[in-house]
């Protein structure tokens, strides 16, 4: 191979296509970086909901234990 690698133009052009790839892929990366921080906020914030409803759910279910009476269709 003949001359330097840097008067190939066909070599200089993929290499600046990967840059603008590379630094497009960076930018979604901290774009999803910043969503999952947000989503994981929003998440715990419906944490206590969610355990609360658990209880509730799991009291209902076990009341018909105690007494045929209480037995109820959650559907």
């Amino acid at each position: 191979m003949e001359g330097s690698l840097i008067d190939d133009s066909e070599i200089v052009e993929v290499l600046a296509t990967i840059k603008v790839a590379s630094t497009e892929c960076t930018k979604t990366l901290e774009i999803a970086n910043e969503k999952k921080v947000e989503i994981d906020v929003k998440r715990e914030m419906f944490r206590p909901i969610a355990a609360r409803g658990s209880v509730l759910y799991f009291c209902i279910v076990e009341m018909s234990i105690v007494n045929w009476m209480y037995n109820s269709s959650l559907q």
